[in-house]
């Protein structure tokens, strides 16, 4: 198994840059900057974000957890199941931090185009989505201090990568479209290559 830190010059790695191909989203909506205050984690070496790609497949997977998260109540998350309600995942690397790419996530559920928010007895929110080439899963966890958590996956057939340079530092935010809420991680990124298969990921 070969591992660099990847500061690699010459070399890039692909980031989902997803549009309007699920629930009729628009472009995702990121600043161009991050956001200057959102939740961080308690424990933020627990966080974590994966690229993955195989060689001579064009899918590409996203994995994104925020875990033992500051405060946060079923409130700030929004309703999900209502269609008013949208999240947005923005993507930034660099030093100086550079948006890269994004994805917004309608709430709503409309099961005829496979797109479904549900929220369970404990409040947390899970979308379940499938559509021209991707397929999504996400979930809102609210809780006291050291309990809250957001997960996302996102797997994306070709069409939806996007090629930028590599870049050592990366911060991901999840912000609820429309309020101050937001929530962030920030990584220290790798790369992992290994039988055909490319990752960058966060170094622990």
């Amino acid at each position: 198994m070969k591992r660099t830190r990847s500061s690699i010059t010459g070399t890039s790695m692909a980031v989902l840059l997803v549009a309007a191909s699920i629930a009729g989203a628009e472009e995702p909506v990121c600043p161009v900057e991050p956001r200057p205050t959102c939740r961080v984690s308690t424990r933020p070496q627990r966080d974590l974000f994966r690229l993955v790609s195989r060689e001579g497949a064009p899918v590409e997977r996203m994995l994104w957890k925020w875990s033992h998260g500051e405060a946060t109540d079923s409130a700030e998350f929004g309703n999900m199941e209502d269609s008013g309600n949208t999240i947005a995942l923005c993507m930034y690397m660099g030093t100086t931090p550079q948006l890269i790419g994004g994805l917004i996530i309608p709430g709503g559920c409309d099961e005829s185009a496979g797109y479904c928010w549900r929220r369970n007895d404990r409040q947390t929110q899970k979308l379940l989505a499938a559509g021209d080439g991707i397929s999504i899963s996400m979930s809102l966890k609210p809780g006291e201090t050291g309990r809250s958590e957001i997960r996302a996956s996102v797997t994306c057939e070709g069409t939806c990568a996007k090629e930028i340079p590599a870049a050592d530092a990366m911060i991901v935010q999840a912000a609820r479209v429309g309020t101050t809420s937001c929530w962030e991680s920030s990584f220290y990124m790798r790369h992992v290559e290994k039988n055909g298969t490319v990752r960058h990921e966060n170094a622990r």
